[in-house]
């Protein structure tokens, strides 16, 4: 089983609960078999031995305390002046991982617990305390005392327990403008990148390729191509290589061999990681390392290095580069066959017109898809035929991508009066995914004379997204004077975050007014699961997918109603035959929309409702369940996501609520238009 990385929280909570013998006895549950190719390895077969539930050895598992429920109820309420003075006095609380969770939740939203925060996480006696309080701190103050923050980092990364120091590293990246405290932290990042604890090794290199460093690039070449160490210090010193080494790739000799070794990596994600950065180069050297990859085993790391191709001069490579598109045609990946028209029109111009109108009338929606991006590399008259034609695609992911279109198309002067109405007329329509679209496609070319269909628009869109649509609304109209009935209207929405943007629109179009409207919307909560009562062992289920199996641990106690509300579409069967509509090698896999195209959710308490957010200290690790969401924090639904591998940028601003134990390959495997079979509650 791939190592998960664990967090110093997530090792606290695992140990009150005995997890530990909980994942030990339930790797026996379940086989899985990954598709050849999704590995550099091959194919990966697990036997599927004959164990059942009752053979599992029973857990007594204690009830969290009850200051669990008080916490998850002031999070839930986390507005109201009563919770800050609630969480503030857990801080004093004697049992330290009450007192994590204090601190994690201050930092979410209130940034002046900063001065308690910072205390805690040097003067703490725990250090899971220290850990989550250096993170809840630099969460808290990195907007108002970022130099501050940056200080307290510096002193965290020298805190005898690795716990901390690993915490310190991963909060690093989010300070950005320090100036001289900004080269100080670095220096200590790149320090840190050498301490004696793996993980904090890795979260180091994490920031400083979030951060770009400059003057890290020789330790993060060095520390890619050096085989000895663990795989995630390699991933995340080639992410660093690739950003900072890459912008300007074709004159840097050293970074580009670098980057073609590191196309041979055993780790799928390392190699991608290097084809992507291989990708900003036009140089032949490598255009020719991008060819390479296209044999890799791993679809992730091919369809990288689809994306690189361009074209060049004349003579070997480029017919190279020409025979080599058409044969994606033939991979027995659909997502390099869909990415091969992108590359056969960006290499072969109007010569790949006529695959880019078979492309457009293929069977396969991703295909089809794919045409409409193909066409903007041949010329804007195809993408608007195209477009015009595929807006009423039966599949909404491929309308909605002829509307995202038609928005890019909307900047040609000789275009725009043909373009303009189809986004109009698209905001009447009653599918509010293809709304969202046509707001979002207008962006920056509203006039005055838009305002009263986005006001019709804004009036109808309810339902499934609704809300999206109308806080879309909300940002696209905000800067015009003569929106301020329509903000005035949005001030009221029923809605709370809808009325929040609209009230910080409002507030900067006419202050005095906007003062008038100020009100704090209650949510529309679903009644919380006790987690109190909750005294069984974490519930397991079976994800089969087209692919092969997964098997995820739920975590009650840290999300109780995502835990609730995904057992309760699992129980009607909703998520049978769903798609996996979204895959981002090296990051996410995502699904469970079922109209295919990510603007379908609701809950298993509301079928056009949303989750408030359960926002906890569980950090994303490789195979970690959690819930997408829009820019509204409380908008999950029934859509979810497994990430590829840690992704620190994600903690404590997604739910999560659940964790892979076994299925890593198969997590691999999965591509866009995999199916889930069916998801099956084991206990």
């Amino acid at each position: 089983m791939r190592p998960t990385h664990q967090h110093p929280y997530f090792r606290a909570l695992h140990s009150r609960i005995t997890t530990q013998a909980l994942l030990l006895s339930s790797i026996a549950l379940m086989g899985s078999v990954a598709v050849g190719g999704a590995c550099a390895g091959g194919p990966r077969e697990h036997p599927d031995p004959k164990t059942s539930l009752k053979d599992l050895p029973s857990l007594e598992l204690p009830s969290p305390p009850i200051e669990w429920r008080q916490m998850l109820e002031a999070q839930a309420q986390r507005s109201k002046p009563e919770s800050l003075e609630l969480l503030q006095r857990f801080l004093d609380n004697p049992a330290p991982d009450v007192r994590a969770r204090a601190a994690f939740t201050l930092g979410l939203d209130h940034p002046i617990a900063y001065p308690r925060l910072s205390e805690m996480a040097t003067d703490d006696s725990s250090a899971l305390v220290r850990a989550m309080a250096v993170t809840a701190a630099v969460q808290a103050g990195r907007t108002d005392r970022p130099l501050e923050a940056a200080a307290l980092i510096q002193a965290a990364l020298q805190d005898e327990q690795p716990h901390v120091r690993s915490s310190a590293a991963s909060v690093a990246w989010l300070l950005d403008g320090l100036e001289e405290q900004g080269t100080s932290l670095e220096n200590a990042l790149m320090k840190a990148a050498s301490d004696p604890d793996d993980e904090v090794r890795w979260r180091a290199l994490f920031s400083l390729a979030r951060r770009g460093t400059p003057s890290a690039l020789g330790l993060l070449q060095d520390r890619a191509l050096d085989k000895s160490v663990p795989s995630m210090e390699r991933l995340y010193a080639t992410r660093g290589l690739a950003k900072i080494g890459g912008t300007d790739l074709d004159a840097t000799d050293s970074v580009l061999a670098a980057l073609a070794q590191l196309t041979h990596d055993p780790d799928w994600r390392v190699a991608m990681e290097a084809t992507l950065g291989l990708g900003r180069g036009r140089s032949e050297r490598a255009q020719g390392a991008l060819l390479e990859a296209l044999d890799h085993p791993s679809f992730h790391v091919r369809n990288a290095a689809a994306q690189g191709l361009r074209p060049g001069g004349r003579g070997p490579l480029t017919e190279s580069l020409q025979a080599a598109v058409m044969d994606l045609g033939q991979d027995p990946s659909p997502t390099l066959r869909a990415a091969g028209i992108l590359a056969q029109a960006r290499v072969l111009g109007s010569k790949a017109e006529k695959q880019v109108r078979a492309a457009a009338k293929h069977e396969d929606p991703r295909m089809r898809r794919a045409s409409l991006g193909a066409a903007l590399e041949i010329s804007p008259d195809l993408v608007f035929e195209l477009s015009e034609e595929l807006l009423e695609d039966p599949e909404p992911q491929v309308a909605g991508a002829a509307v995202e279109v038609l928005g890019q198309l909307s900047t040609n002067e000789a275009l725009r009066e043909l373009v303009l109405p189809l986004l109009h007329s698209t905001l009447t329509r009653e599918d509010n995914g293809l709304r969202l679209a046509a707001v979002g496609a207008l962006g920056g070319h509203i006039k005055p004379s838009d305002l009263a269909r986005l006001a019709r628009c804004f009036a109808t869109s309810n339902g499934d997204i609704g809300p999206e649509v109308r806080f879309g609304i909300v940002h696209a109209v905000a800067k015009l004077p003569e929106a301020a009935p329509l903000l005035r209207q949005a001030t009221q929405d029923e809605n709370p975050y809808v009325a929040k943007v609209a009230h910080e629109a409002l507030l900067a179009l006419a202050p005095l007014e906007a003062a008038a409207t100020l009100r704090a919307p209650e949510p529309n909560l679903p009644e919380r699961p006790d987690v109190l009562k909750w005294n069984e062992p974490d519930p397991l289920v079976r994800l089969k997918t087209t692919k092969g199996d997964l098997l995820l641990q739920l975590f009650p106690r840290e999300a109780p109603l995502h835990v609730a509300s995904f057992l309760t579409l699992i129980e009607s069967g909703y998520y049978d035959g769903l798609d996996f509509h979204r895959v981002v090698g090296d990051f996410v896999v995502q699904g469970g929309c079922y109209r295919g195209d990510g603007n379908g959710s609701g809950t298993g308490f509301d079928p056009q409702g949303a989750l408030p957010a359960e926002f906890n200290p569980l950090p994303y690790l490789t195979g970690t369940l959690g819930m997408p969401r829009n820019e509204d924090p409380d908008s999950g639904g029934s859509q979810i996501f497994i990430t590829h591998r840690p992704t620190p940028h994600l903690d404590g601003r997604y739910t999560v609520f659940g964790q892979t134990l076994r299925g890593f390959g198969v997590l691999d495997a999965l591509e866009v238009g995999d199916q889930i079979v069916t998801l099956e509650r084991l206990r």
